[in-house]
């Protein structure tokens, strides 16, 4: 598949339905619709799938092909953790980037439909230029191979209106490791071969996709919407009722969406049905891995049974949904092998069993499926004014909290943990320059490193809990980053100390690494913590790591009871629970007022690491990294003023970071 640089087309192989000869004028442009948002989907997507997209033979290739525009389907908020980090700036140097917010179609339990209106309103703004326009449609956790997107690009300058495609998911806990490796090599753009992929993803299937294989009879999966069978340990096959859009070229311009994207797009918007499936591994492949509970509620004990099949299958299934199954999708490590024939027989027969059951179609537009999705999502504009009040309400609340208890990390004196925040704010004074590299950890649930975000101009994301235990720390190559910062909620340092090792490799000699934890566990008293950090802080010390920096923050047992109760009662009062409102009252006010007072007292009192009893409430570690020949360099470096003054710490709007109430204990 071979594109010049006027993107026309080279050698093709392509199977166009019978209305190839009806085609139109060659499309204009790619348009490439990503929907993402939350925090750790965000860091997901710019940390693994888009380095895949990166590859030469993915959004390259569409670029050379047609002029592309990527587009970030997402909250208003998350557009500057996007821009933030050093994969979209890459992104940027292949095509225009565009956002679009989408933060009214967001609510809990609605993923899908969320994502297909969010596709839906990409493309009515093109306005007519949608005909003209060739749309890609992603999700957040594809892993892609090399290639993929010019196969894309190829069929659609072919002729073709839609193209389809089917994938498999793979287990997270096995497949991790080796997707992780290749990450911290390539350090950029990702570049995998499909059959190394699929070699890959055959020997970490998902349970999900297990569930699903026909030929595989422990267990199945009870509302299958696609089906495999093994045919060696390098091939596998798949008839898929559900498809993926990947892309599509409307015909029409006043389609209407009444049901989930891959139930609906290709029929609304290409109802000549011109479209092209994607039926071999090596032109398009692309995988998702997953928890193992993923789907986990689904699968039963046993082979899966042709009844069972057909009363599912009849549910939910349109006309499209029927015509994917007929053709198979070949997932192959090697050649195709001599016994593929026998599986695609044995396939072909198992669906036409199938099908000559399945009851009558479903609609693609108003689906019964669809119909109560909507209805969920839409829910709350249907309270109309009363929702607006309650929305103002909480507003004002809100805004009291941030004036009488502050926002995180920046809380005011009564908040449980103002001493905690405070000591851990002045420790990263001292990697806070704004001419400083700063390496900040991307699952940092503090909120401290976006403040140092705000703080630093030059920082980066790397991620500590997925590189593999030989390989450097995900996102710092060999750059001598000046320090580092790492935000922790619940974790110590056993848990990090081999990251820890790699993590200075990452680091100037004489660079510091900052460890700040929050503990929110009541298990974690002081005698435990130093049985437990005991080892681990011996073995920093022969990796080169001077501990040069440990303030350990304890409350009384009491303190923390007192400030756990009236946490619970807040939320329970937020439940709207009326009939225990009266009781939940109470309990604040009988919890409240005292922890209130005792916190706010406390914060006057001088800081006592050396105390020998009580739980732990934070710990912070400032490590520094030894100079060859220089034992004194480290500590050096790590000269600092303390306390920091809290003019120079920029507010985090947003609160509670990723949904961690800090004012639980």
């Amino acid at each position: 598949m071979v594109f010049d640089t006027q993107g026309a087309v080279g050698s093709v192989q392509h199977d166009l339905s019978q209305h190839e000869t009806n085609r139109r004028p060659p499309p204009k442009y790619f348009c490439v619709l990503l929907p993402v948002w939350g925090g750790s989907y965000i860091t997901q997507f710019l940390e693994c799938s888009l380095l895949t997209l990166l590859a030469d033979g993915n959004l390259p290739a569409l670029a050379r092909a047609l002029p592309t525009r990527f587009v970030f389907l997402t909250r208003k908020k998350d557009k500057t953790t996007i821009q933030a980090h050093r994969a979209y700036l890459d992104l940027r140097q292949i095509c225009a980037v565009d956002f679009l917010p989408i933060d009214d179609l967001i609510a809990q339990g609605h993923h899908s439909t969320t994502i297909t209106l969010a596709w839906e309103r990409a493309i009515r703004r093109e306005g007519e230029a949608m005909l003209d326009t060739c749309f890609v449609f992603l999700v957040s956790d594809y892993v892609m191979a090399d290639g993929s997107l010019a196969t894309i690009a190829e069929r659609m300058l072919a002729g073709a209106d839609a193209i389809q495609a089917g994938n498999f998911q793979l287990d997270e806990e096995i497949a991790e490791l080796w997707l992780q490796e290749r990450l911290a090599i390539a350090d950029g753009p990702l570049s995998l071969a499909s059959r190394e992929m699929v070699h890959w993803g055959l020997g970490c299937l998902h349970p999900a996709t297990l569930a699903n294989t026909v030929n595989y009879p422990l267990y199945h999966n009870a509302h299958t919407n696609r089906l495999f069978w093994h045919v060696d340990r390098d091939t596998m096959i798949g008839r898929f009722y559900l498809l993926h859009q990947i892309c599509i070229r409307p015909q029409r311009t006043d389609f209407v969406i009444g049901s989930a994207s891959d139930y609906s797009f290709v029929a609304e918007m290409c109802p000549t049905g011109n479209v092209v499936i994607l039926t071999d591994s090596d032109d398009y492949f692309v995988t998702e891995v997953q928890p193992p509970h993923h789907e986990s509620k689904l699968i039963r004990l046993g082979p899966q049974s042709i009844d069972d099949l057909v009363e599912c299958l009849s549910e939910w299934t349109n006309r499209r949904h029927r015509l994917n199954a007929e053709h198979t999708i070949i997932f192959h490590a090697n050649d195709f092998p001599a016994s593929l024939q026998e599986a695609r027989a044995e396939a072909d027969s198992f669906i036409a069993q199938i099908s000559s059951r399945l009851g009558k179609e479903q609609p693609f537009r108003n689906h019964p499926y669809w119909i109560g999705a909507t209805a969920g999502l839409r829910a709350p504009i249907a309270k109309g004014w009363s929702t607006a009040v309650a929305a103002v309400r909480t507003n004002f609340v809100r805004w009291a909290r941030s004036i009488i208890v502050g926002q995180i990390p920046n809380v005011r004196r009564v908040h449980p943990r103002w001493r905690d925040y405070r000591i851990m704010l002045a420790a990263c004074d001292a990697i806070a320059d704004p001419w400083s590299r700063l390496l900040i950890e991307s699952s940092d649930l503090t909120g401290i490193g976006e403040a140092l975000r705000q703080r630093v101009p030059n920082t980066a994301p790397f991620t500590l809990w997925r590189s593999s235990r030989d390989q450097p720390i995900m996102g710092t190559a060999d750059k001598q980053f000046d320090a580092a910062f790492i935000g922790l909620v619940n974790e110590g340092p056993s848990e990090i100390e081999p990251g820890l090792r790699r993590l200075a490799a990452a680091l100037r000699p004489g660079g510091q690494i900052i460890v700040a934890m929050v503990n929110t566990d009541s298990l974690l008293d002081l005698d435990h913590a130093g049985r437990a950090y005991a080892g681990p802080f011996a073995a920093l010390d022969s990796a080169g790591l001077t501990a040069t920096e440990c303030c350990i923050g304890a409350i009384s047992w009491w303190r923390w009871w007192a400030n756990a109760s009236c946490a619970r009662a807040v939320k329970q009062l937020a439940l709207r629970r009326h009939r225990l409102v009266p009781l939940i009252w109470l309990r604040i006010v009988l919890w409240g007022l005292p922890a209130l007072v005792a916190n706010f007292f406390s914060s006057f009192w001088p800081q006592n690491t050396s105390a020998s009893s009580g739980i732990v409430s934070s710990l912070l570690i400032r490590l520094t990294v030894e100079a060859e020949g220089d034992e004194s360099l480290g500590a050096a470096c790590l000269a600092h003023e303390n306390p920091l003054p809290r003019r120079h710490w920029p507010t985090i709007s947003r609160g509670t970071p990723h949904g961690f109430d800090h004012a639980d204990h």
